[in-house]
């Protein structure tokens, strides 16, 4: 599967059905534009902004890449009310970040769902006081006990924290507000386990689904965080 993908460079995040890939912004616009379809091509064109507009173009032409869609550029990826990605006519969940010069994107099988983010590690200013805006003092001593087992500055976690916390809110398609997500652990394996507030444990009930895994990956100069959750069914066995 890595082979067929263009300009990857290896941070590629795997588990059961979810996949999810990081590469750098190597192609122009005009490079990317056969891959696309006649309304991303129309709606990258509507933003001002060069960057974003590779940004966009190289997240389009990679996930299609990832997913392995024959005829690429008949394939629409758009953006629903809540702004979350999805392909048109595809039975597959998809999700998108970006920063600087390189894109990461994730898919999911349907009904399951996928939210990705990527964040550069010790990029805030003052750590610590961004660390207080956000995390619990709960938090901050789970994050302590995973960067001295890392060896990792405190930079570095407030970073991981707010990646992973961005992943999951994009699963549910909500906007971000990162109280109401509480990293409750954090194994040697970089998975999360999770405590939700009560409004989004009542969204979490209200559409059946269940957080099957939340994930991260440091590659320094970059954290990549993974969520997925899924929609239980009569027949998944799980109450």
């Amino acid at each position: 599967m890595c082979n067929t993908l263009q300009n990857f460079d290896g941070s590629l995040m795997k588990f059961e059905s979810a996949q999810a890939a990081s590469f750098p912004i190597t192609s122009s616009l005009e490079e990317l534009k056969p891959f696309l379809s006649e309304a991303e091509w129309s709606q990258i064109l509507k933003c001002k902004n060069r960057k974003l507009q590779l940004q966009r173009a190289t997240a389009y032409h990679q996930l299609k890449e990832l997913l392995q869609l024959s005829e690429p550029h008949r394939w629409d990826i758009d953006y629903d009310s809540s702004g979350k990605p999805h392909i048109q006519e595809s039975e597959f969940d998809i999700s998108i970040s970006h920063k600087e010069e390189r894109v990461f994107v994730g898919t999911a099988p349907q009904p399951c769902r996928v939210g990705v983010d990527m964040e550069k590690l010790g990029e805030i200013g003052n750590p610590d006081l961004m660390a207080n805006s956000f995390l619990t003092p709960q938090e901050r001593e789970e994050l302590n006990l995973f960067l001295k087992r890392e060896k990792l500055p405190f930079s570095f976690g407030v970073s991981i924290c707010w990646s992973v916390k961005e992943s999951f809110a994009k699963c549910l398609s909500m906007p971000f507000f990162p109280k109401c997500i509480e990293i409750n652990s954090i194994t040697k394996d970089k998975e999360v386990t999770l405590f939700l507030n009560p409004d989004i444990e009542k969204r979490m009930e209200e559409n059946n689904w269940f957080i099957k895994k939340v994930s991260f990956r440091i590659e320094i100069p970059w954290v990549y965080s993974v969520s997925v959750i899924e929609r239980k069914s009569h027949s998944s066995g799980v109450k």
